[in-house]
């Protein structure tokens, strides 16, 4: 056992800087290899939720990959909640500011209060004009920019809907209307599984 244990330590000793290089290298290789795959990743939808009664979002977004037939391993449906605090105006909450200020946000699912903001900062694209073949009567228009989701079945089935009131509006930014159509498509109801 001693030998084997002189052994190993006259190894280390005498390629210790050959060991080190080899290891520094397999790291270095491990970092360039989730660099690439983080930067090659895009998000074909991004869902922001505003107060929604429980954070899992995780059966939503797989839902809505499988309706948008998203099969390619680097696209991604992205939904994030945001909690806003207690007392507290959505223009006091950076977290979600910085999400729609960074235009990375599609669709926002918030209570009434929130939207009243943003629809005064022109952020949001008319609903109307944007699904020509989707039926929007089939669900509540509030104005041309929000629609109503208190009656959806899907959003109480995913238990995203808020205390409040919450409305559906397209951010103006978004560069993915076909995904977003296809979401809009899902939570209300209008058209099956394909």
């Amino acid at each position: 056992m001693n030998s084997l244990k002189e052994g190993l330590w006259l190894l280390w000793r005498k390629y210790q800087p050959s060991i080190r290089m080899v290891l520094l290298l397999l790291v270095l290789v491990f970092v360039a290899v989730q660099f690439i795959n983080t930067v090659t990743k895009k998000a074909v939808l991004t869902v922001l939720i505003v107060n929604p009664k429980t954070i899992e979002t995780e059966a939503l977004r797989r839902d809505v990959e499988i309706y948008l037939d998203e099969k390619d391993p680097k696209h991604y449906v992205q939904i994030n909640t945001a909690m806003l605090p207690e007392g507290s105006d959505f223009q006091t909450t950076p977290a979600i500011n910085a999400m729609v200020a960074s235009n990375s946000v599609d669709v926002i699912i918030a209570p009434e209060a929130v939207h009243e903001i943003l629809e005064g900062e022109g952020l949001y694209l008319q609903i109307d004009g944007l699904f020509s073949d989707l039926p929007i009567d089939a669900v509540k228009r509030i104005n041309p920019h929000r629609l109503d989701l208190n009656g959806s079945t899907m959003m109480n089935a995913y238990q995203l809907l808020t205390e409040d009131n919450a409305y559906l509006s397209v951010l103006r930014s978004s560069e993915n209307l076909e995904e977003v159509k296809g979401f809009i498509q899902l939570i209300t109801g209008y058209s099956p599984y394909k």
